[in-house]
């Protein structure tokens, strides 16, 4: 990571099929690495996971737990409301239905609709999908 986030600020990274349980891993990892060293890369301004939290995406699997702590920090650390993206897999049979998501206690509507759909849409600079009955709305006035 030496200095590519500040060279391409805009860079955007997703790691598809990849899970999310092992990146708060990794992300501590690279800190502690990088603050042992930090004159190994003169040119970052920041520790490499908060890099991570704006440039990282991720789709599934959800690797769902008994533990709701444990996913509930994930989310947390890689910064879920914005960069995870809802992937069903379909039709593999590990696939992850939209429940799966909808269903968790700690996130908000506002953050199930970002990671269902909305983080996509900005993303890949989508526009807002409209139900038939609000296109005529519109229409009418």
């Amino acid at each position: 990571m030496n200095g590519m986030p500040e060279r391409f600020p805009k860079l955007k990274t997703m790691w598809i099929e990849s899970g999310l349980a092992w990146v708060p891993f990794l992300m501590q990892r690279l800190d502690n690495e990088y603050m042992m060293r930090t004159s190994d890369a003169p040119l970052l301004k920041k520790k490499p996971s908060d890099y991570m939290r704006e440039m990282y995406y991720s789709t599934q699997p959800m690797e769902l737990v008994d533990n709701r702590e444990a996913l509930e920090v994930t989310f947390k650390m890689i910064n879920a409301e914005s960069q995870l993206l809802y992937s069903s897999d379909y039709p593999h049979w590990d696939m992850d239905l939209p429940s799966t998501i909808y269903d968790l206690p700690f996130l908000d509507e506002k953050a199930k609709r970002s990671i269902l759909g909305g983080n996509a849409q900005k993303l890949f600079n989508l526009d807002p999908v409209m139900s038939e009955w609000k296109l005529e709305a519109n229409a009418k006035g």
